[in-house]
């Protein structure tokens, strides 16, 4: 499963990671949740599609044991484990570096906009 995520990460799909992925996750951006211990197995697939469920993405908990979990299509199930995923990556070391890349960004974009109408003369 990490080979797949790190095959999309390389095409440019967005993969972020809250917990742990060990050597087998290089390449992807994975950040341990401060502060709180995780236990949830969720995916979010494409801002439509979630999956919720008590598997891992272990060999052993894909081929060997019995689990559970569910693919949910609801837009509002979605949209909301989608607010506690940003915000709980947010909280993040990369979360808040990214957070702050992006305010810097924004503060360019509005000064070259400013820039740019100004009349001359």
């Amino acid at each position: 499963m990490l080979r797949l995520l790190q095959i999309r990460a390389k095409k440019g799909i967005d993969i972020r990671v809250l917990g742990k992925a060990g050597p087998c996750g290089a390449g992807l951006r994975v950040q341990k949740l401060p502060g709180l211990r995780l236990h949830v197995r969720a995916l979010i697939r494409d801002g439509d599609t979630v999956f919720v469920g008590s598997q891992s993405l272990r060999a052993l908990e894909l081929d060997a044991r019995r689990e559970v979990g569910l693919i949910v299509h609801d837009a509002a199930s979605v949209k909301r484990l989608q607010e506690v995923f940003d915000e709980d990556w947010a909280k993040t070391d990369l979360g808040k570096k990214e957070q702050k890349q992006f305010e810097k960004e924004q503060k360019l974009a509005v000064a070259e906009d400013v820039a740019a109408v100004i009349p001359e003369g």
